[in-house]
């Protein structure tokens, strides 16, 4: 027997980036580049360590391990039985939507939805609505994330009252111990990540929290007042969630809509490879784009250009369409200003400035290394911020550095290694004797 096709938390969000992602998701056929991403894995394992550091502020809470959805459905359905009780990873059903949320706390008809992100954030400086009165882009997501599972859950219990909240990192906290991120030691099982919770973090406590619980209703309701955002439009929650979970439990391709979310798909793969490419196959629906067209290039290649969006709509696809006046080039001053390092692209290096396959102001160059004086000193570090700080004292994603080298290059060519910084034993704080 095949597997329910269920929208779930992660399918809604994959949705709202683009309703066509939902066909590739579940197709095997498709290459995913986000399952070969290292840095997004390591961000997932920062994830994973907050989400267990959460379910230690709520002790006595009961956890619903089962993976499989009817079991787990079931194995929630008796817990809230109770008045009282806290739940982690619930596993809550209603019609074809599925969603299991982080924290949920019951008291009689009332539910707190508790999702647990390690999203930064500072209480006196939120940022979360915007000047004119928007969410901000870069918390939207998350908005929208919770908004989806209240409605899930609302529709499952109607008679509830229900609170939402996101469980984030505070930076505006220390931690109050040392080695609070080593006391959730992430563990490779597979394609998946563990987290080893140490039993000193339950039994001795792990110190005050670093964690902001943070009320996020009157957020949720305007994007239940206002729609969903997404490639074609806004549609409205409801209107939304249906739509992606009927065609996700048909296994139905939704049309594609061009846009700038395209250069960010990861359902991509290079022409001519085994496995299909979701985003080739869009615009060769959308744009009617053939092999040729991919190589010379896609207005998705401008460097950090704004206006793609609005080029898109007005069916310019392709880097040969540009002119000048679609980027408004102009000269700011010394060296390439960003709109004609855009038009590079799309003209081409000019001869006297092409150094074998690159560009090079070579005269503006040697001007500003005229104001150089000697001896030259290089310094090169690497430093980690994560989301449990690995020191008393340090608050989320404060940055401590692991390695440093420090080089001495003299008028007369001499190179001398000066000094540098590598930790000897994991845990051990990082020091350094910095001679300049």
């Amino acid at each position: 027997m095949a597997s329910p096709r269920y929208l779930t938390k992660s399918r809604f969000k994959l949705a709202v980036e683009c309703p066509t992602k939902l066909f590739y998701s579940s197709n095997k056929t498709y290459n995913n580049t986000k399952n070969e991403d290292s840095f997004l894995a390591f961000l997932a394992d920062g994830g994973f360590q907050v989400g267990e550091l959460a379910k230690l502020m709520y002790p006595g809470g009961c956890e619903v391990k089962d993976k499989a959805h009817a079991e787990a459905e079931e194995e929630t359905r008796k817990l809230l039985e109770s008045d009282n009780v806290v739940v982690f990873e619930p596993a809550i059903r209603f019609k074809n939507f599925f969603i299991r949320i982080d924290i949920l706390v019951k008291h009689g008809q009332s539910f707190e939805l508790i999702e647990v992100k390690a999203k930064s954030y500072h209480p006196e400086k939120p940022k979360i609505i915007g000047a004119k009165g928007g969410i901000l882009s870069d918390m939207r997501a998350y908005i929208e994330d919770v908004a989806f599972q209240k409605y899930v859950l609302q529709s499952a219990y109607p008679g509830a009252k229900i609170s939402t909240y996101l469980l984030m990192a505070d930076k505006s906290r220390h931690a109050t111990i040392d080695g609070l991120n080593q006391l959730f030691r992430v563990e490779r099982v597979g394609d998946r990540s563990k987290v080893i919770v140490d039993p000193l973090a339950v039994e001795q406590g792990f110190g005050e929290s670093i964690l902001a619980k943070v009320n996020v209703d009157p957020y949720v309701d305007i994007v239940f007042n206002t729609g969903v955002e997404c490639p074609g439009g806004v549609l409205s929650l409801p209107e939304a969630a249906n739509r992606w979970a009927q065609a996700y439990q048909d296994d139905a391709r939704i049309d594609p809509v061009l846009g700038p979310q395209c250069g960010r798909c990861e359902f991509r793969t290079t022409l001519g490879e085994t496995l299909r490419s979701g985003f080739h196959e869009c615009w060769r629906q959308a744009a009617g784009f053939v092999d040729k067209d991919f190589v010379e290039g896609t207005v998705l290649d401008i460097h950090n250009f704004r206006g793609k969006k609005k080029l898109i709509e007005q069916g310019v696809f392709k880097l040969r369409q540009i002119n000048e006046d679609d980027l408004k080039v102009k000269h700011d001053g010394d060296g390439l200003s960003l709109s004609e390092r855009q038009w590079l692209q799309i003209a081409g290096i000019p001869s006297e400035d092409d150094k074998g396959g690159f560009y090079l102001d070579e005269g503006y160059i040697r001007t500003e290394m005229a104001k150089w004086t000697y001896p030259y000193h290089f310094i090169d570090f690497e430093t980690s911020g994560v989301a449990l700080p690995f020191y008393k004292g340090m608050r989320p994603y404060e940055s401590v550095a692991f390695q440093f080298s420090h080089h001495i290059l003299s008028s007369d060519g001499r190179v001398q290694h000066v000094d540098e910084c590598l930790l000897a034993e994991p845990g051990e704080f990082p020091l350094s004797l910095i001679h300049i």
